[in-house]
């Protein structure tokens, strides 16, 4: 079971996929491929909107 973030946040108006992503990697204190492999996913997956990773994302 995934346990929620210490910290979230909603999507700014019109941001991307790719920003919101890493913009909730720093809020997290860490650059985006660490937070990618903290939430056990792959950044490459990410980048390449996978349905899969989005949703692991998304919980």
């Amino acid at each position: 079971m995934l346990k929620k973030l210490s910290l979230t946040v909603v999507p700014d108006e019109r941001e991307t996929l790719l920003s919101f992503f890493c913009r909730m990697a720093a809020l997290q204190g860490t650059e985006a491929f660490g937070f990618a492999m903290d939430i056990g996913i792959n950044f490459k997956r990410i980048v390449d909107h996978d349905p899969e990773a989005i949703a692991t994302f998304a919980a």
